[in-house]
């Protein structure tokens, strides 16, 4: 996952490759078990004042969308991996295998 995020995050180019994105968290993550899952990255828009981080008034729906005066347009991105894992001998109540999953979102402009 941090890998995917600071591979994003370093150029505006890198937030816009989805399978830079995907490679880097499979990269990171190494090549041993369990295998990881990377969901496609997910982009949202939202127009934020010039010095807030946070959305105000309602999502936007593309990168070309056009803010209110006195705000701008914010991209944001989240990745989500996740990996089945099996523990090595059963243990009620816990199944003998389980998902593992993680997600982050980073503002990458």
């Amino acid at each position: 996952m941090r890998n995917a995020v600071f591979y994003a995050y370093s150029s505006a180019s890198n937030a816009e490759s989805v399978s830079g994105i995907e490679n880097a968290a499979t990269s990171g993550y190494g090549s041993g078990g369990p295998a990881l899952t990377v969901a496609t990255p997910a982009y949202s828009y939202d127009c934020i004042a010039p010095t807030g981080t946070e959305a105000t008034g309602t999502a936007e729906s593309s990168s070309s969308a056009s803010c209110p005066a006195g705000q701008s347009l914010a991209t944001w991105l989240t990745v989500s991996v996740s990996a089945t894992v099996s523990l090595p001998v059963s243990i009620a109540p816990f199944p003998a295998s389980m998902t593992l999953d993680a997600s982050a979102t980073v503002r990458v402009n």
